[in-house]
């Protein structure tokens, strides 16, 4: 007869114990590893939304730049007729207050600089030395040989130590966009750390600073010349999570694990979630115009090519409005800015109040806005124009107590074969002008 074998009772407890301590030790161990990828991907994102920030900041800075030297009324009051009292509305007081512009330059074709505007105390002596930056020099020497190479161009640049964002551009004209004289407009900001917080706060980033210990934080990027020299370090702390749950789980493991893995899953959610949600915000920042809400020049070109290029395809009409507001600069002169731009905005809402779903209302110009109708012949659009010219006079802006009527001066163009872009905004732009010449507040088809 064999005999019985038990387990004893300290030998089931002490197996229990090593089984207890070799989860709560595994599971550590996996909850940390978890919690050092989201550590991770917290720090790919929070580098992608910095570089992303930045980029989005420099295309502002462009667009702003494009507006005003691929202008010919700037040009002329600029550089040919030294019109002070409009060089200071505009640049002294206007682009420096609205773009917290620390400089702004002209620098022309003999290499003479002239300050224009900025808020910086050292405005005067940080602009005399624009063309100690080597990025500056190229730019200038490629706008003086007409080379397309100096248009659209930003970049980093240090001056007595100072950090500068610069957005530099030469004149250009209106109609093809052909360097003018070689003189360029610089537009200039000073990077510190007061600046920084002003772009944090804007952009929802980590508090950023500037040339600081780079090794005292989690990660950092170089500002750059054209050339890619570095000139300055960006550096910031990530949300560390592991540091702030891993106590927790040492003491409450069994009872919080399943907690922290649903955390893990929220976080990681959220994470997702906002980071679709910056996206969205980054592209409607970079597509609309803050003003009226209608969709930039930039984005309004690039998305009327593609649809010239599907509806080619498929064979179908496509027509473009171009509206200009009549005597809006008197408006601006009488009433001030303030009432132009809301002008602006209720020209705006009344024509979306007039235009179906697919439909696309772009402002490419100050005054200047253009619809783009898909399926639109040439008579349907003229309709749509006549619409809104009617709706646009009969529904006047309210100032107060007084009401300012608005009237609009339409031109309309049809997609023809081969028609490219261009082409098709100069024959709605030539009706528009058309319009103009014949009296104003009208449609002109050509």
């Amino acid at each position: 007869m064999h005999k019985q074998k038990y387990f004893s009772a300290n030998s089931v407890i002490s197996t229990i114990t090593w089984l207890i301590v070799a989860m709560m030790i595994a599971s550590l161990v996996l909850i940390s590893f978890f919690f050092h990828i989201i550590d991770d991907q917290t720090r790919t994102v929070d580098a992608a939304r910095v570089d992303a920030s930045i980029k989005h900041e420099n295309l502002r800075y462009t667009d702003i730049s494009y507006e005003y030297t691929n202008w010919d009324l700037a040009y002329q009051k600029t550089v040919v007729e030294r019109d002070i009292e409009w060089m200071t509305e505009k640049y002294t007081i206007y682009l420096t207050a609205h773009y917290n512009m620390s400089v702004i330059a002209l620098i022309k074709s003999n290499e003479e600089i002239e300050l224009l505007g900025g808020n910086a105390p050292n405005a005067e002596k940080y602009a005399s030395k624009l063309l100690q930056s080597p990025s500056l020099k190229q730019l200038f020497g490629w706008s003086k040989q007409h080379d397309k190479q100096a248009l659209n161009k930003t970049y980093f640049t240090n001056i007595d130590g100072v950090t500068f964002f610069i957005s530099a551009q030469p004149f250009t004209t209106e109609e093809n966009e052909e360097i003018v004289d070689g003189s360029m407009l610089v537009f200039a900001r000073i990077i510190d750390n007061q600046s920084l917080k002003e772009f944090v706060k804007a952009y929802h980033l980590p508090a950023l600073h500037i040339n600081a210990d780079a090794k005292k934080y989690d990660d950092s990027l170089y500002l750059k010349e054209l050339d890619g020299k570095p000139v300055a370090q960006l550096s910031w702390h990530i949300d560390h999570r592991t540091t702030a749950f891993v106590p927790y789980l040492t003491l409450f493991l069994l009872g919080l694990l399943g907690i922290a893995l649903i955390i893990a899953r929220t976080v990681l959610q959220k994470d997702q979630k906002d980071r679709s949600q910056y996206e969205d915000v980054l592209f409607t920042a970079a597509t609309t115009d803050p003003l009226t809400q209608t969709y930039n020049k930039r984005y309004f070109a690039s998305y009327t090519r593609n649809q010239i290029m599907l509806f080619e395809r498929q064979k179908r009409h496509l027509s473009l409005i171009v509206l200009d507001l009549d005597h809006f600069k008197s408006i601006n002169d009488q009433y001030g800015h303030d009432v132009g731009d809301a002008a602006l905005i209720h020209f705006s809402t009344i024509c979306r109040n007039n235009l179906r779903g697919a439909d696309v209302l772009g402002r490419i110009g100050g005054e200047e806005f253009a619809i783009l109708l898909p399926g639109a012949d040439i008579d349907n659009a003229c309709k749509v124009a006549e619409r809104i010219r009617k709706s646009i006079s009969n529904e006047p802006l309210t100032i107060g107590t007084r009401q300012l009527t608005i009237t609009v001066s339409i031109g309309v163009a049809t997609h023809q074969d081969s028609l490219e872009f261009a082409e098709l905004v100069k024959e709605a732009d030539e009706a528009m002008y058309e319009a103009k010449r014949s009296g104003r507040n009208r449609v002109v088809a050509h």
